[in-house]
């Protein structure tokens, strides 16, 4: 349940990223990358890392989406790969 509730909002946030409204799309991502922890779901957890990896730049936090990045390469490496 709570992997089908992150890619809600994943699919929410990227509905609002692609319209330019980036504080909106960042609580989503925030709120998937809690529900993420909560199960557990390392794919789903690698996707929202992404999303917010992506978005932090948009919204003048460079150096916070550049702090994510090693845990996405981490993530990637063990999932081999898989976005």
């Amino acid at each position: 349940m709570l992997g089908t509730q992150s890619e809600q909002l994943n699919r929410q946030g990227n509905e609002h990223f692609s319209r330019g409204h980036y504080t909106e799309a960042y609580v989503c991502y925030a709120q998937a990358l809690e529900c993420d922890r909560l199960s557990g779901a390392r794919r789903a957890l690698l996707a929202t890392l992404g999303n917010l990896g992506n978005i932090c730049p948009v919204r003048g936090r460079r150096e916070r989406g550049q702090a994510r990045s090693p845990g996405v390469l981490a993530l990637q490496t063990i999932l081999g790969g898989a976005s």
